[in-house]
This record gives structure tokens, C-alpha cells and sequence, in this order.
């Protein structure tokens, strides 16, 4: 009896024990549908492409900056004069002033820089650098969603085949109370073994009552992350465990380091970070700026005078100038930008390392499930033939009970354990995918 209770607590560590009203239908879900629903509802890719958004608005916000710069102004002031005579010295007469002034002014402007040392090309750039660092963090978070979506797939699969193995196994322990309660009517057993029988089968029915209360769980948590009906209950494909990856590990590691968003997007940081320096050498060029102006001064008090009574002079010009500061203080910026640029490039070193040693554990990892998985069809075929041979002996009176349960509970726990490799071999694989960055190839397979 403790190898029984000990598979049982191999099967429920795979979830938390838990209750949820029981879903009302049954559907097939397979791995691709799951992951696009899971796409479909993910409030996580929504703030991605709210970011997006915003990073594209941001670029286009500096682009702008390339534009002429236009004002246009209005101003009317009135003057009211009190003392409205003037008598200068040696003057015969006074000069009179009204008691009254009103004047219009308008100006519009316009501004257009011709060279400012390619500040502005270089923010552009930049803005645009950003922009796709942006997509990038976007597909990570799309690559996390894919894989906890796949997780509890996977885990889902895994209890769903152990409820499976349970219900099998009470039906066979059931027929095999009814075998022994007949041969107790002919002297053949006693109470005991039936009693033997029955115990088992209380295990047996412990444990479906334990993995139904998980399977309620893992059906409404993957119901809210792909956006179901909460009482939904799913039909998990049995494809997913039937995983083969033949490539080898120099191989997967080139793949990652293609593919790894982590790595494209110290890349593009790289890039940007040369931006700055050629940003800051620009200081030292100085800025030439074209503009024109238009001017209405009117000093009557008619928004709309007569003829001769208001100017309208017009301007060109261009202005050159030149930052004498920046001839001592330019180096100071373009050595804090190197710098950035230097971590970007120890940052790319290290995150080279963790994409290796990410991958090469994910691959070992993935070798020993699948060498388990043989290991555990080996240790099936044993089971089956062990518990052929019991049965044997058992009808033929050469075995007694104890030795029939025991036999029926190796190959108990051998049925469940070869559902739960097959199934940790998968996990494995698609944990694998995650490392090398290829995740997203689930949402377009066929499974």
C-alpha cells in the first residue's frame, strides 16, 4: 500500500489541491488554439502595443522637429494721456499730444534650421532604434505569455492522463472485487482478501477524487488565461507529447543567438549608443538657421485703417552661431556616451554567456526526459509481464492476494509514471524552444 499512496503523491504534486464548481462541457482544445486565444485575451501583449504606440508616436514627435518653425502674435494696446502737451525749451509753442492712442501690432515668423551638425538626423535615428527596441520587448512578453500558456497545457495533459490511468485501474480493481467475492463463495478466498480489494480501490478512489479537484482548477485557470467561459472544460491533444528534437546542441545554440530577443535588442541599444557619441562630436559644428518675418503696425485706432496709415515691413535673414562652450565640454559627453557604449558591449558578453548555459541546461535537460521516457517503457513492459505472471499464479491458487495487489499496483504506478514522463519530455522540449527563442513556433503548428 505505500507504493500506492507514493504514486499518488507523485500525480497531485503536479498541482495544488483545490475546489472549483465543475465545468458544464467538454472541448477539444489543441496547443495552437490555446496559444491564440491565450494571444487573443492577453491584457500583458495589450500594454505591449499601448507601448508601441506611444514609442512610434514618439518618433514621429521628433521627426517633427526637422519641420520650420512658424508664430504668429497679435497685439493691440491703448494709451490714455493725461498730460498731452510737451513744451520743450526755446520753443515758441507746445506740442500737443491726443488724450487717446491705439495701436495694432502682428507678426509672423518663420524659422527653419539649415544645419545644426546633424542633431536632428541623429535624433531621428535614434527615436526610430527605440521604436524597434520597443517591438522587441514586445515579442518577449508575447514569448512569456506563449510559454505559461504551453505550461498549463502541458500540466493539464499531465493530470488529464493520470485521471485516465485512475479510472482504468478502479475498473479493474473492481472486477477483481467481484472475482474474489465469488471465490469466497466457494472457499476459494477469504473476507480478508476481499477486504484487501477494497482498500485498494478506497485509495484508488482518493485519488481520482484529488486529481478531479486539480483538473477543476487547471480547466478554470486556462479558461481565464485564453479567455473562455470559466466553467469551460478542456480536451487536451495527446500530440503534444509526441516530441523529437534532433539538432544538435552547437546547432541550437546558433539558432538562440539568431533569434534571442534579449540579443537583437543589444544590437539595436549598440547602435543607438554610437548615435550618441557622433551626437555629442556634433556640438562642435556651429548652427545656421533661415528665417523671415511679416510685420502690420498700425497706430490708429481702426483695425482696419486707410491707406498710409500702418506699415507692413517684411524681413529675411539667417543667423549663424556657434557654442564657444562646447570646444571644452564636448569631450565630457562624448566620453559618457563611450562609456554606455562599453557596458552595451560587456552587457552583449554576458547575456552571450547566460543564452549559453540557459540553453545547454534546457538541452540536457530535455536528453534526460527523454531517457526516462525510455527507461519507463522498459520498466511498463516489466510491470505487465510482472503482473501477467501474478495473475497467473493467483488464478492457479500459487499466489495470494497480497502478491496480485502488489503486482497491480507496480503496474499502476508504472502507467502513471510513463504518462508523467511523456509529458515532462514535452515540458522539457518547449522549455527548451523558450531558451532558443523559437517559442512562437507553437502558435502556427498543427498541434
Amino acid at each position: 500500500m505505500n507504493q500506492f499512496r507514493q504514486v499518488a503523491v507523485n500525480l497531485l504534486f503536479l498541482a495544488g489541491i483545490g475546489a472549483c464548481a465543475e465545468a458544464q462541457t467538454v472541448q477539444k482544445l489543441s496547443l495552437a488554439e490555446a496559444i491564440q486565444k491565450g494571444l487573443d485575451n492577453s491584457k500583458a501583449l495589450k500594454l505591449s502595443k499601448a507601448k508601441i504606440d506611444e514609442s512610434v508616436a514618439k518618433y514621429k514627435q521628433t521627426k517633427d522637429g526637422a519641420l520650420p518653425q512658424a508664430k504668429v502674435s497679435g497685439t493691440y494696446n491703448h494709451a490714455y494721456i493725461p498730460n498731452n502737451t510737451l513744451a520743450f525749451p526755446g520753443s515758441s509753442a507746445p506740442l500737443a499730444l491726443p488724450k487717446n492712442a491705439d495701436v495694432y501690432m502682428g507678426t509672423a515668423t518663420v524659422n527653419q534650421v539649415i544645419f545644426a551638425g546633424s542633431h536632428q538626423r541623429y535624433a531621428e535615428a535614434s527615436a526610430d532604434l527605440l521604436q524597434q527596441m520597443t517591438e522587441l520587448d514586445a515579442e518577449t512578453q508575447k514569448d512569456e505569455v506563449i510559454y505559461r500558456i504551453t505550461l498549463s497545457y502541458c500540466n493539464l495533459y499531465k493530470m488529464g492522463q493520470g485521471q485516465k490511468v485512475v479510472q482504468q485501474t478502479a475498473q479493474e480493481i473492481d472486477e477483481r472485487i467481484k472475482e474474489t467475492e465469488k471465490f469466497l463463495a466457494q472457499g476459494l478466498a477469504t473476507n480478508n482478501d476481499v477486504l484487501k480489494w477494497k482498500l485498494q480501490k478506497s485509495n484508488v478512489d482518493l485519488t481520482a477524487a484529488q486529481i478531479k479537484a486539480n483538473l477543476n482548477v487547471m480547466n478554470y485557470n486556462m479558461a481565464i488565461m485564453i479567455g473562455m467561459p470559466e466553467d469551460s472544460k478542456f480536451q487536451t491533444d495527446t500530440s503534444i507529447a509526441q516530441v523529437n528534437q534532433g539538432a544538435t546542441f552547437d546547432e541550437l545554440i546558433k539558432t538562440a543567438f539568431q533569434t534571442r530577443n534579449e540579443f537583437k535588442k543589444l544590437d539595436y541599444q549598440w547602435k543607438k549608443d554610437e548615435l550618441s557619441i557622433k551626437s555629442a562630436k556634433s556640438g562642435l559644428y556651429p548652427t545656421l538657421v533661415a528665417s523671415g518675418a511679416a510685420y502690420y503696425v498700425n497706430p490708429t485706432s481702426k483695425l482696419i485703417p486707410a491707406g498710409n496709415t500702418f506699415l507692413t515691413p517684411l524681413t529675411i535673414g539667417a543667423t549663424l552661431s556657434y557654442d564657444i562652450g562646447s570646444l571644452y565640454t564636448f569631450r565630457h559627453k562624448v566620453n559618457v556616451a563611450k562609456s554606455q557604449q562599453l557596458e552595451t558591449e560587456i552587457s552583449k558578453t554576458q547575456t552571450e554567456d547566460n543564452i549559453k548555459m540557459e540553453v545547454k541546461k534546457e538541452y540536457e535537460s530535455y536528453l534526460q526526459a527523454m531517457d526516462k521516457v525510455k527507461i519507463v517503457e522498459v520498466a511498463v513492459e516489466q510491470a505487465t509481464e510482472n503482473y501477467r505472471t501474478a495473475l497467473s499464479r493467483y488464478t492457479n491458487n500459487l499466489a495470494n492476494t497480497t502478491d496480485k495487489i502488489d503486482a497491480e499496483t507496480l503496474l499502476f504506478e508504472s502507467r502513471i509514471n510513463i504518462e508523467l514522463a511523456k509529458a515532462d519530455a514535452a515540458i522539457a522540449y518547449y522549455t527548451l524552444l523558450k531558451s532558443m527563442g523559437t517559442i512562437q513556433e507553437l502558435s502556427t503548428s498543427k498541434n
